[in-house]
Formats: C-alpha cells, sequence, structure tokens
C-alpha cells in the first residue's frame, strides 16, 4: 500500500526536506521490512479491524501534528490533513478519492513547501488503485491479481500488498521505481494496536538508492483512529521516526 501506504508518499517528502535519503547500499529486495516488536511492548490478543480501519480512514476527515528527530539530529516537523474528494475515474476504472496535504514543513525550523497527494482507492473491499503528487509524481498499483486486506486480525498478523509502479509523470514514459508493499498489525498496548504498511522503494534502474518507509495508524479494537506514526529508513542507515501530537 502506498504512503504510499494509507497516507501518501509522505515520508519520501519528509526524507528530502530532512536531507537524510541521500548515501549507499542497500536499496534492493523485494518487500518491506515490518519492524520487530520492542521487547517492552505490551501484546495484546484483540482482534482489530483492518479493511474496515483503512476505508473509514480515507472516506473521512483527519489532521495530525507530525514531528520527530532523526538520527543525524534533524528535528522534522509538519502538518498531515487528510480529506475525502469526489469520486472520478483513474486507469479506466471508477474510484474513490482521498487528498493528503502537507502543510507547515519545517527541518531545524527552517520551512519546506507545501505538498498535496491525491490517492485513488476502492472501498469495498479496500484497496489502493493509485495516486498523483502535486510534484507529478504518478503512481499506479498492480491490482490484476488483487491482495486484499483481511476484515479483521491480531498482533503479529500481516501480509503482502500489491506491488507500486511509479512514474515521473501521467504520460507513464518513464518508470523512476517499483514498491514492494506489505500490512502488519503492530504491538502497542493491552487495548490498542499499530495498523502498519511497509513500503519498501526500489530504484529503476536500481543503484542502491532505495528506502524503507512506514505509515502506522494507532487504533483500538473498534477501529478508531487515535494516533499516527511515520517512519523513514534510509539507504545510508539513517532513520527518522515521528508521532502525531
Amino acid at each position: 500500500m502506498n504512503i504510499k501506504g494509507i497516507g501518501t508518499c509522505a515520508v519520501s517528502l519528509v526524507a528530502s526536506l530532512a536531507l537524510t535519503a541521500c548515501g549507499g547500499g542497500g536499496g534492493g529486495g523485494s518487500s518491506a521490512n515490518p519492524a520487530s516488536t520492542p521487547s517492552n511492548t505490551v501484546l495484546s490478543t484483540l482482534s482489530f479491524p483492518v479493511s474496515g480501519t483503512a476505508t473509514a480512514f480515507r472516506q473521512s476527515s483527519s489532521t495530525f501534528n507530525m514531528s520527530g528527530v532523526d538520527t543525524k539530529n534533524n528535528s522534522v516537523s509538519f502538518t498531515l490533513s487528510t480529506t475525502p474528494g469526489a469520486s472520478t475515474t483513474f486507469e479506466g476504472t471508477s474510484v474513490e478519492v482521498s487528498v493528503s496535504k502537507f502543510t507547515s514543513m519545517k527541518m531545524n525550523n527552517v520551512a519546506g513547501s507545501d505538498f498535496t497527494a491525491t490517492n485513488y482507492f476502492h472501498s469495498s473491499p479496500y484497496i489502493d488503485i493509485g495516486e498523483l503528487d502535486s510534484d507529478g509524481t504518478y503512481y499506479v498499483d498492480d491490482v490484476s491479481t488483487p491482495d486484499y486486506l483481511p476484515s479483521t486480525g491480531k498482533v503479529g498478523d500481516g501480509g503482502a500488498l500489491n506491488q507500486t509502479n511509479v512514474y515521473t509523470d501521467s504520460t507513464k514514459s518513464t518508470k523512476s521505481e517499483i514498491i514492494y508493499s506489505q500490512w502488519a498489525l503492530e504491538a502497542d498496548t493491552a487495548t490498542t494496536a499499530y495498523l502498519c504498511f511497509y513500503d519498501n522503494h526500489v530504484p529503476v534502474p536500481n543503484d542502491g538508492s532505495g528506502y524503507t518507509e512506514s505509515d502506522c495508524l494507532r487504533i483500538n479494537s473498534a477501529g478508531t483512529v487515535l494516533g499516527r506514526k511515520i517512519t523513514d529508513l534510509n539507504a545510508d542507515g539513517s532513520k527518522l521516526t515521528l508521532f502525531s501530537n
């Protein structure tokens, strides 16, 4: 799923702002890598809605103030607002729309540029179809053999999601990368969990500059979104994690 994830290509944007996306090594592979659970985290035994949470989140409005400090000691913050848009067509299919806006972007209190991502999806059952960013970047999910989210899951559950082809613009004349995605339910507390979407970005051609990002929704057993966590792990080993406040 694209944050592109449930949120958009948020982390790559933040990585660019924070100048943590440079460096060599890594960047290959065919799947994202869900984070390991910290030893002091409570493992909930509850069942959590998965597909329904994704649908409800896309179809509703939300605003999160995100902030964090990367491993190079850069402080990063921005406001991430999501609102539903008018239904349309994308790649020849009828889709629902969710628009994410990144505003008040700052690195070390220096302002960056605002950014918008328009996400296209099917809600029943939930599946991402694609995305168009305000810089023209165009994402098309390969749903020829669709990987759907399950209706429910428990902490530790997860699986593969559809591959995404990324192009420099909507003409699709130049493919810039391929995103390999997974979802998982991560531990949080006895009554909450993180519904996470992991994206492994592999450049085309693969020059080793790829990176992994995740977008996690903190939810309760009713599927209510209580918070958000976004993480970026770059090819040079630098890491940025942002939490909502």
